[in-house]
C-alpha cells in the first residue's frame, strides 16, 4: 500500500539527508518547498485560529476573575460594615405572679455605674417611706417624704394622708403596710435627672405582721 502523505519524521530525515548533500535535483527541491509551505500554512492556521481562541478565552477568564474578586471584596466590606450594628444581649422576661406585669431584665456584664446605684437606692428609700405605713413610725415617714419631695408632690401626698382615705384613718393602730421594691427601670436618665418606673408590692399586715 502506497503512502499518500509523508510523516513528520520522514520530512526531518529527508532534510538531514539534504543537509549532507552538496547539490539537489529540481524534483527534490520542489518537494522540499511544498513541505515547507505546508508547515508554514499549518503554523499560520494555528496562530490565527487556535491560538487566538485560547488567548480570547484567557482574557475573558481574567475579566471574570477580576469581576468576582471585586464582588467578593464588596460583600466582605458590606458585612464588616454591618457587623457593629449587630449585638447579642442576654435577657430574661420576668412576669409578676400577682399582677401579671412583665418586664425584661437584661444581663449587664459591666455592672451598673455608681451614679445609677445611688439613684436606685434613694428612689427605693423614698418609695418605701411614701408607700409604707406603721403607726409607730408614721410621723417619721411623713417627715422623710416631706424632706425628699418637691413642694407640689408633697402637697398631694399630705392631702391624701389627711383625708378619710389616708393610711392613718383606714389602717389605724392595728394594721400596717409593708412595701417591697421589685424593679426600678429608668425610662429617661441624663445628668442624674430623668424619669424612673418603680414596680412595688404592697402587703397589708396585722399587728402580728401577718398578711
Amino acid at each position: 500500500m502506497r503512502k499518500l502523505r509523508k510523516s513528520k519524521q520522514d520530512v526531518i530525515e529527508q532534510e538531514r539527508q539534504l543537509a549532507a548533500r552538496t547539490s539537489i535535483d529540481a524534483a527534490t527541491a520542489q518537494e522540499i518547498s511544498l513541505a515547507e509551505q505546508a508547515f508554514i500554512h499549518a503554523a499560520r492556521y494555528f496562530e490565527k485560529n487556535i491560538a487566538a481562541d485560547e488567548k480570547a478565552k484567557t482574557k475573558n477568564a481574567r475579566r471574570l476573575a477580576g469581576f468576582f474578586g471585586v464582588l467578593t471584596f464588596m460583600s466582605i466590606a458590606a458585612v464588616m460594615g454591618l457587623t457593629p450594628l449587630k449585638t447579642v444581649q442576654l435577657g430574661l422576661v420576668r412576669v409578676d405572679n400577682n399582677s401579671g406585669y412583665t418586664d425584661v431584665v437584661w444581663a449587664d456584664d459591666k455592672g451598673k455605674p455608681p451614679e445609677q446605684i445611688d439613684d436606685e437606692f434613694w428612689l427605693s428609700t423614698y418609695v418605701r417611706f411614701r408607700e409604707s405605713y406603721n403607726f409607730s413610725s408614721h410621723d417619721a415617714e411623713f417627715g422623710m417624704v416631706e424632706l425628699m419631695s418637691y413642694g407640689e408632690t408633697f402637697t398631694e401626698y399630705r392631702n391624701f394622708q389627711l383625708s378619710s382615705k389616708g393610711y392613718l384613718e383606714v389602717l389605724g393602730t392595728n394594721r400596717q403596710i409593708r412595701t417591697d421594691i421589685n424593679n426600678i427601670n429608668f425610662l429617661e436618665r441624663k445628668d442624674r435627672e430623668g424619669t424612673a418606673q418603680v414596680r412595688i408590692t404592697k402587703t397589708v399586715l396585722d399587728r402580728q405582721r401577718h398578711a
